[in-house]
């Protein structure tokens, strides 16, 4: 939501405000997901016994804790965006961020722009962890090869993408640009962010990782040594401090005024740029797109691959300086893009 919040307002300001900017409905595919047999995507005597075992596995408080996330997260999006349930109704259709190219869950045929007739373009759009053998192992480059080649103009926030992109159409018009986060910057935002008194660690992880006591031990004791809570925001973990919900706006406040960020994931590490905030990021299987977006502004340091390095870690400085002049070449170029491929 921070992403099409980001975007949307930069499209906006782009254009004086005179444009109508929206978001359309479209029901996503999950044949390739596990998950799709339980129940979990689809209300049904299916989703009931799923979300039974959940509630029995994970406990109430999580439970309760995702409820109210959901709610918070609705009552964003009704505030903040319009939609539109047909293509059609739509001059430009933008495809992206984020990995609206991945095969992890299914194949969405029109996020590839097959079968659209609008004008489609893409803005930082990624294949997230599928690699080009998963579009041979599902049969799908010929597909998808079509669909992207439509395009009126690509861009990717990583490189696997624009590899597998290459590879499909033998363009040579694909661009690198940055994630919408990092290109909006979110400075009157960040200038009217909320100040929390508290001395504490963010952890930013999705409530299924940092489960292992192997892992959250190791946290817990390096906020001990420097005697400051864990406080987990946006997703439930049950051995932090706090576990506290926020809206995306919120969330901002939340990494702004935090002591160190620890987390393992893409936008944990983004938005900890955008807010110059300390941080040590753990690559998962989200490597494709994390190790890229590290190496891009310089940050290959803050890579961790166990919790133990922590200490060492957050001795050494970032020099936010430095990242901040990447950030805003990046920021340029990426904007330029934008401008060109709307035109």
């Amino acid at each position: 939501l921070l992403q099409a919040y980001a975007l949307h307002n930069v499209i906006l300001s782009l254009f004086n405000n005179e444009v109508s900017v929206g978001f359309i409905r479209f029901e996503r595919d999950y044949s390739f997901s596990k998950e799709k047999q339980n129940g979990k995507y689809k209300i049904s005597i299916n989703s009931f016994l799923f979300y039974s075992k959940y509630i029995l596995s994970k406990g109430v408080k999580k439970f309760v804790y995702n409820v109210n996330k959901a709610k918070l997260l609705s009552r964003f999006r009704k505030r903040f965006f319009s939609f539109y349930d047909n293509p059609s109704m739509c001059d430009l259709c933008i495809c992206g961020s984020d990995e609206v190219f991945s095969l992890e869950v299914g194949f969405n045929s029109f996020m590839y722009g097959i079968d659209l007739e609008n004008v489609f373009i893409s803005y930082a759009a990624s294949f997230g962890p599928t690699i080009y053998s998963d579009l041979v192992t599902h049969n799908l480059e010929s597909q998808i090869s079509h669909g992207l080649s439509r395009f009126k103009a690509i861009s990717v926030r990583d490189h696997n993408s624009f590899e597998i992109v290459r590879e499909l159409t033998d363009r040579n018009d694909i661009f690198l640009v940055c994630d919408p986060v990092l290109l909006y910057g979110f400075n009157r935002e960040l200038e009217e962010c909320k100040t929390i008194d508290d001395d504490y660690v963010l952890v930013y992880s999705y409530d299924n990782n940092l489960n292992d006591e192997s892992e959250y031990l190791q946290i817990l004791k390096f906020a001990k040594i420097h005697k400051l809570k864990v406080y987990s925001v946006g997703f439930f973990h049950k051995w932090a401090d706090k576990n506290i919900n926020v809206n995306p706006i919120e969330l901002l406040s939340y990494f702004r005024n935090a002591r160190f960020v620890i987390t393992d994931t893409f936008h944990g590490t983004v938005l900890s740029i955008v807010t110059n905030c300390e941080f040590a990021s753990k690559l998962r299987g989200n490597n494709n797109k994390l190790e890229f977006l590290l190496k891009e502004h310089d940050l290959l340091s803050r890579m961790i691959t166990d919790f133990y390095e922590l200490e060492i870690k957050f001795s050494e400085k970032i020099n936010f300086s430095k990242v901040n002049k990447i950030v805003e070449n990046n920021r340029r170029y990426s904007i330029d893009f934008l401008k060109g491929a709307i035109k």
